[in-house]
């Protein structure tokens, strides 16, 4: 069950309290029992491994790549001389 911070509107005591998502009614302060606003704060998420990042897929200037090589196509039975316009050993 999540945990909201809570502050009243009276005396501005702060407190925390499990309330459900589907609660509809406000707890009261403990100390003065007046009424109490939710207070808005910031979640404490951490993004832990890569990818979350913009600097991340960039590649680093030491790093160098190969050309991919492309095998070498045999002509298939059927066109065996390679003179037909979609003759794989053309290419």
């Amino acid at each position: 069950m999540p945990r909201y911070d809570f502050e009243c509107k009276s005396c501005h005591h702060v407190f925390e309290e499990e309330q459900s998502y589907s609660a509809t009614t406000l707890p009261v302060c403990p100390q003065c029992g007046k009424a109490v606003q939710k207070v808005l704060s910031i979640p404490g998420v951490v993004l832990k491994g890569g990818g979350y990042y913009s600097t991340d897929n960039r590649k680093s200037a030491a790093v160098t790549t190969t050309p991919a090589v492309t095998p070498k196509v045999e002509p298939v039975a059927a066109c065996a001389n390679g003179v037909c316009d979609n003759c794989p050993a053309k290419a």
